[in-house]
């Protein structure tokens, strides 16, 4: 360790270059794994929020909960089932008065009726709790970023209605769309269904197994919560194509290094044959040079992950961006890993050295 940390002093300018390269490569991969989490929060932040366990779908909405309408007398035989209904409404709103003359007046939205004091019922964390109908909590993303306020009227696209804005809570989405938090009546009359038998989107279920209950329900569906949020539109394929980049910048990362510590170890063949011809162990010489790279990747990794902090700093609020420190740790030990696998690439150089050759 000793002499590899000398030698990268020594030369600062050649092993700078590396960590610089490294640092760079680091920044690409956690600046996508941090847009990678923060859109899959975006898909399911809200859902999470939920706890459930099971949720209950109809049969012909494939899965997608926007497309389900559960009939009350679906419900009638299963009453011994505990479960919470959600309304779920895509909507769309006018924001408040644009910045700029051109900027979009539209704004889309997911609307959840649900019931006071349900699964699906958020923390208020500044206003206050909806007590009538046509009232609406929102997600903080309405307030940072559109700059709506508590009191402010909320005019829907081609609805008579419109709704009062009584309180915020957290930065929850569903499908990356904003959401309004309201009760199942407003969702209902919103839909035109007032009175209507199709009340429910969604049946939640928390702490108990409704499979053999369903079982023989052909117009009801039911997913493991797990499973619902795999079949988000996009969900899968996106984390999947995160994923995919991630993982061959990684390897990418691996092979630059291995080509530096190469090149680096060709230039410097007659050192080692000195040092072989003194005595020193080709375990000695290689161990240095894994220690080489096992310092420089630590440093362009940290430097890497501290232009991410600093760039996340600034980043507006539209941007789908959130860190997940155990995924942030999973992806610095992998690329640490694979880099020192690329130096290694080196150390078989390093035994073969003749020292009568290198040196003459």
């Amino acid at each position: 360790m000793f002499l590899a940390w000398k030698e990268i002093i020594h030369s600062k300018a050649r092993y700078g270059m590396i960590i610089l390269v490294l640092a760079l490569l680091g920044y690409l991969v956690f600046f996508l794994t941090g847009l990678a989490f923060g859109l899959g929060q975006a898909n399911r932040s809200a859902i999470d929020l939920w706890e459930a366990d099971q949720i209950v779908l109809s049969s012909e909405a494939n899965g997608r909960i926007n497309a389900s309408v559960i009939n009350d007398d679906w419900l009638e035989d299963v009453e011994a089932i505990d479960f919470e209904g959600v309304s779920i409404l895509s909507l769309v709103a006018q924001t408040k008065e644009p910045e700029v003359e051109d900027e979009d007046q539209r704004l889309s939205l997911t609307l959840i009726g649900n019931q006071e004091d349900g699964l699906a019922q958020p923390e208020v964390l500044e206003g206050k709790k909806i007590t009538e109908d046509y009232q609406v909590i929102a997600t903080s993303t309405l307030k940072e970023v559109y700059g709506f306020e508590i009191g402010d009227t909320i005019e829907l696209v081609g609805k008579d209605q419109t709704l009062e804005l009584v309180g915020f809570t957290g930065d929850q989405m569903l499908s990356v769309s904003p959401i309004l938090y309201s009760t199942i009546n407003t969702s209902q009359e919103l839909m035109g269904m007032r009175g209507a038998q199709g009340k429910y989107s969604a049946l939640l279920i928390r702490d108990q197994d409704v499979t053999k209950e369903l079982k023989n329900k052909d117009n009801l569906q039911l997913f493991e919560i797990d499973d619902f949020i795999e079949k988000l539109p996009g969900y899968q394929a996106q984390n999947l194509t995160f994923t995919m980049i991630i993982v061959f910048l990684i390897v990418i990362a691996a092979i630059v290094v291995g080509i530096f510590i190469y090149v680096l170890t060709v230039q410097k063949i007659r050192i080692f044959g000195v040092m072989k011809a003194q005595g020193i162990s080709s375990f000695f010489i290689g161990s240095s040079v894994v220690y080489q790279t096992l310092i420089m990747a630590v440093i362009g990794t940290l430097l890497g992950l501290l232009f991410t902090l600093l760039t996340a700093f600034y980043l507006p609020a539209k941007v789908p961006f959130a860190f997940s420190w155990e995924l942030i740790g999973i992806t610095m030990v992998l690329m640490i890993v694979f880099a020192v696998l690329g130096g290694l690439l080196s150390v078989r150089q390093i035994v073969r050295i003749d020292p009568s050759q290198a040196i003459s």
